[in-house]
């Protein structure tokens, strides 16, 4: 399996990142590496075309990399999309 994260000094990715270099997944019997993709956008693209399992990224992020999530909604009731800088 492998994980990417956008950057490796964030203490947001730390845990990912700690698990992996500390062997607990290892433990738990996964094989699992982290992969550095920046910007994160890109490693949501990595995702969505199968390169990797998971991202340890913002939520909002993930849109760039799968447009029409919420084309069911109006543009402003998504809860997605941001709104005036900020997102709810």
């Amino acid at each position: 399996m492998k994980i990417a994260v956008p950057d490796v000094i964030s203490n947001s990715y730390f845990p990912a990142a700690g698990a992996v270099e500390l062997g607990f997944f290892k433990q738990e019997g996964l094989d699992v590496s982290l992969e550095l993709i920046f910007p994160v956008d890109q490693a949501y693209a990595a995702l969505r075309d199968g390169a990797v399992d998971f991202v340890g990224g913002s939520a909002h992020s993930a849109l760039a990399a799968f447009p029409g999530v919420c084309s069911s909604y109006r543009y402003y009731a998504c809860p997605l999309v941001p709104l005036a800088g900020r997102y709810w």
